[in-house]
Order: C-alpha cells, then structure tokens, then sequence
C-alpha cells in the first residue's frame, strides 16, 4: 500500500495524521465523560445527579467500560467481515458523537443508559479499526510502522490528559450535562478530522467480505443470542429480581466465563500442536496477571476517585482532574522506557520478569493508599502527594506489562488461533472491570481493608510467577 500524499515533514502521511487527530479526540471523549460519569450518577439531585448509592455508581462505570472492550471484538470483525475499516471507523465515530449527546440533553436514568448504550456501540465500532488502519498506512521496514503506532497511542495519552481537565471543570462548576457535551463536541472534532482520511488507501472490496452461505449462520447465532438474553431478562422480572445491581452481576458472570472459553476451546482443538498446547498453558498466568492488573489500574477511575472526593485536599481543583495524572505520567515515562528498551535490547528484563515488577509496584500503590486512609477522619483531609505516588507506581507498571505483554500473546499464540488469542488482549481488560464491578461494592464498607487487600494479592501472584519464569521464559526461547 503506497504512502501517496505523504507528508515529508515527519515522514508520515496526511492520512496518519487524520488517524491521530481521529483516536486523539475520540480519548478526549471516552475519559472527559468518564472523569464526571462516576460523580454524575451517584451526586444527589441537588447537586446536579441522578443520586444512586456509591457503590452502584461504580458498579456501572466499570460494566461500562468493560462492555466498551468486549464489543471491541464484535467492532473487529464487522471491520474484517462487513462494512470494511474505514466505515466501521466513521459509523463508530458518529455512535459515539451521539452517544454523548444524549447524555448531555436527556436527564434521569433512561438518559443515562441509552447515552452509554450507544456510546458503547461505537467505541466498540471504532477502537479495533482505526489501530488496524494505522498499522495498514505504512510497510512493516525502516521502524516506520512502529514508529507510527509510538506517535499514535502518545496522541491517546494527550486526548486522555486533556479531557478530564476540561470536562471536570464545566461539570463541577456548572453542569455535569455540559461536561457530557464538551465530550460530544471532542467527537464532532474527531469526525471532522477522519474526513480527511484518504480512503483511497483503504480499498473496501479488499477486506475479506462475510459470504452469502455465511450471512444464515451468523443471522442465527444472533437470533439464538437475542432470544436467549430476552428470556434471562423475562425471568429475571418474573421473579422480581429485575434491577440495576443483578444486571450488572449478570453481564460481570457472562464476560468473566468468555476468557474461560476461548481457552479451553483453544485447548481442546485438534488443530493446535502439542507445543502450542504448551505455549497456551504458558500464556494462562500471564493473562491472570493481565487481569489482575487491570483490576487495579482501573481502581484509578473508580475507588480512588471516590476517596479522592471525600478524602483529599483538593482546594479549587475539581476529583476528576485526577485522571489526567494518569496520562501526564505515560506521557513521561513511555519515551524513557523506549529508550532503555533501544538501548538495553536483548539484556532487557523478560516479560514474566516485567510482569512481576508490574505487578508489585502497583501493590506497593495500593499499601500506599491504604496507609493513606488511616490517616483520614471526620474533619482531616490528607495531602494529594498521598495520591500522586501511586498514580505514578500503577502507571509505571503499565508500561512494563501492557506492551512486552501483547508481544507475547502473538509469540506465543496457535497459528490457527492468532486473531483468537490476540482478542485476549481485550477481554483481560473487560474482565478485570467486570470484576471491578463486584468488588467495589465492598470498597464503602472498609476503605483501608479494600485497598490493602488490592495491595496483597498481586504481590502473593508475584510471587508464583517469579518461581515461575524460567518455565515462562524457555517457552519463549529466551
């Protein structure tokens, strides 16, 4: 595919650019609406909420992101099989676009759930293509590829640091709904950039287009789905246990036995080898620890936030610029990690030894914060430095385990099972969130036991994996 129309002041084409611009607004949109989702639902209707309890409150925030990775495989194959990425993308763009508009005007919880509805939808639609479409602007040779995807995802990183800034302030200072349209106007912006794609580049006869024969079965899992989910809701209401808390549980169950799923069906297939059997068991605790972390970085937009709200002195900033230290840190730590990974090469740490660090520098967060909470009480606010700290640790540990760990998915996957196993990239995340959405329940009951336990458990894993590497490590013919 040819870089024509190409841009010779960073090598890379006009139409790479209107793919960052695209996915940098799009993150504007995703994290300023949800750096005031959390306080919009649970803030009570004087000041300017919907007044449901903390704990259900979080509970949504996580199923939702959660749901926004898990359509990201259906937004995948639609890519692949029918509508070709560059429509994929441009639908996607608009879903959300409206999405958060409809957050914006309509008020009360019919308002709130069609908004996240449709905008789940189109993240969904839109994050798997648009990476696709970068990765096919440019021939793998030179680093350019890579060079592009490292420009890229830092665009991600200034969307996401932006946005909270700015949505938080017109939602603590006026209206959460004017927060809610700031992130829409973030996405008109973003479609007006994806107009000057050159779709040209992207040929959509070339894609492997769904066939006719294949049109029946697929309209019949549908269907099969469809009925299945509108008789778990029939008796869910029969019973009268139809509400907002035993939905999320049951969406959580159904995402939480997905990744059981593709494994063992992995496993048990007659097309993979006896090595690759064993390459799949060697990814098993390497995806656990995947989860685990997600479990925890998404703490940050959730139980931290909550405590950051109630407990930290804050003076005139709004919680939710919060989130942005998030983004400001990878912005920091993503170009020294680059450059040890250049300079180090092979003598740098393996990924079962990353993902240990990971894994116990963000317990180490978390030991932080629970420290932090004793020190907290009716008329004491602590220092925000007590948040700063493990910010940066949780986020020091996505670097270490989000890039080295995605390369190993594709090292170590089936060769019949490649797209199979990279899709578990995405549902570690879905699945650490609808984990998420059960356990920060318990997070208002004991503030200090919740954030310790966080802090106990992936360093215990840590530990097993350690014991582990050399297992880890042959498989990857380290």
């Amino acid at each position: 595919m040819g870089l024509n129309k190409e841009n010779r002041i960073f090598k890379f084409s006009k139409s790479f650019y209107a793919l960052f611009f695209t996915e940098l607004w799009e993150r504007f949109s995703y994290y300023g609406m949800k750096a005031i989702l959390l306080f919009y639902i649970y803030f009570t209707f004087s000041d300017g909420g919907l007044g449901l309890p903390q704990s259900t409150a979080a509970s949504i925030v996580a199923i939702y992101a959660a749901l926004i990775y898990l359509v990201g495989i259906l937004g995948g194959y639609l890519g692949d099989r029918l509508l070709g990425s560059y429509k994929t993308v441009l639908y996607g763009s608009i879903l959300i676009m409206f999405g958060h508009i409809t957050l914006s005007v309509l008020y009360g919880m019919n308002g709130l759930f069609l908004g996240l509805l449709v905008v789940i939808i189109g993240s969904g639609l839109l994050k798997p293509n648009i990476s696709k479409m970068v990765g096919e602007l440019y021939p793998d040779r030179n680093g350019l590829r890579d060079s592009a995807f490292y420009l890229y995802y830092f665009g991600i990183y200034i969307g996401a640091f932006i946005s909270p800034i700015l949505t938080g302030w017109f939602g603590f200072n006026y209206n959460f709904h004017y927060g809610f349209g700031l992130a829409a106007i973030g996405m008109f912006i973003g479609i007006l950039c994806f107009y000057f794609v050159n779709k040209d580049l992207f040929n959509e006869k070339s894609f492997d287009k769904i066939q006719k024969h294949e049109i029946k079965s697929l309209f019949i899992k549908v269907t099969i789905g469809a009925f299945g989910i509108a008789f778990i809701l029939f008796l869910m209401n029969l019973f009268n246990c139809f509400s907002i808390d035993n939905l999320i549980l049951l969406v959580s169950i159904f995402i939480i036995i997905i990744p059981f799923y593709l494994f063992y069906s992995t496993l048990s297939s007659k097309k993979i080898t006896k090595m690759e059997y064993s390459n799949v068991l060697i990814y098993v605790p390497l995806f656990i620890a995947t989860v685990i972390y997600w479990i925890l970085q998404e703490q940050v937009g959730l139980t931290i936030l909550l405590f950051v709200e109630k407990n930290v002195q804050l003076g005139w900033i709004p919680p939710s610029w919060i989130l942005s230290l998030d983004s400001f840190f990878l912005i920091l730590l993503t170009p020294v990690f680059l450059y040890f990974r250049m300079k180090l090469g092979n003598k740098q740490s393996t990924t079962a030894k990353k993902s240990v660090y990971a894994l116990i520098v963000s317990g180490l967060a978390f030991l932080i914060l629970s420290v932090s909470t004793l020190m907290t009480g009716y008329s004491n606010k602590i220092s925000i430095l007590w948040i700063i700290l493990p910010n940066l640790l949780i986020m020091l540990g996505q670097v270490l385990i989000a890039p080295t760990t995605l390369s190993t998915i594709y090292k170590l996957a089936p060769k019949f099972f490649k797209s199979r196993m990279m899709s578990l990239w995405y549902i570690s995340n879905a699945a650490g969130q609808a984990i998420n959405s059960q356990i920060v329940k318990y997070f208002i009951h004991n503030e200090t036991t919740f954030f310790m336990i966080l802090a106990i458990i992936p360093i215990i894993f840590a530990v097993f994996l350690y014991f582990n590497i050399n297992k880890i490590d042959k498989a990857l013919n380290i």
